[in-house]
């Protein structure tokens, strides 16, 4: 069985479960701890198909900007958009399960 490991960004805190059983168990995608959230978002069109491509789009921009505010500007993430992203993450925590269980029954 592969191991997926995820540092728990905010966006990974929601999506860490699902993602992690995906793949280490869905299809054994495997996610290196070097590069962890870029290597996840650009899997997510992979794992739940190419209709999912500007959501990681989305996301992996989120991440940019994450690590800009987090290691070169404070206070450039507005709430508004911290809003967006935690609804956002909601809904495609939801579509994951929906795909697990449609897909892995097993693991839902």
């Amino acid at each position: 069985m592969s191991v997926l490991r995820l540092p728990l960004s905010p966006v990974t805190r929601v999506l860490s479960r699902e993602v992690r059983i995906t793949g280490a168990e869905g299809h054994d995608y495997v996610c290196l701890t070097d590069l962890a959230h870029y290597r996840t978002l650009q899997a997510l069109p992979l794992i739940l198909g190419p209709g999912r491509q500007d959501d990681a789009d989305y996301l992996d921009a989120c991440r940019s900007k994450r690590n800009t505010a987090e290691y070169d500007s404070v206070g450039c993430v507005s709430t508004d958009e911290a809003r967006e992203l935690v609804a956002f993450a909601a809904g495609l925590r939801q579509d994951v399960k929906s795909w697990l269980r449609d897909n892995h029954p097993e693991l839902s």
